[in-house]
């Protein structure tokens, strides 16, 4: 069983790594990023390496900033939600 932890460890993993891929992707260093999101530079690399957690309003931005839906970055999230939830079942 996939415990509420795990899971929201899992969500973290997914939308780290996504927006990594997309702002390579994007060819935009994590400097550029984060001065277009009005934070340190410091503070993006943590929502990267997933020191920190990623708020919704900064993952909105960040699919601005990315030209992107924010559904690509939440994408297979559901599908995790659904395995935890038939596992607790």
């Amino acid at each position: 069983m996939i415990s509420s932890d795990e899971l929201k460890d899992n969500i973290s993993i997914i939308i780290r790594k996504r927006i990594f891929d997309k702002r390579k992707e994007r060819h935009l260093s994590g400097r550029e990023v984060a001065e277009l999101l009005g934070i340190s530079q410091q503070q993006y690399s943590c929502y990267e390496r997933g020191v920190s957690r990623i708020d919704i309003v900064t993952l909105v931005n960040i699919s601005i900033i990315f030209r992107t839906s924010i559904n690509w970055f939440l994408k297979d999230i559901m599908s995790l939600y659904r395995k935890q939830k038939s596992q607790e079942s």
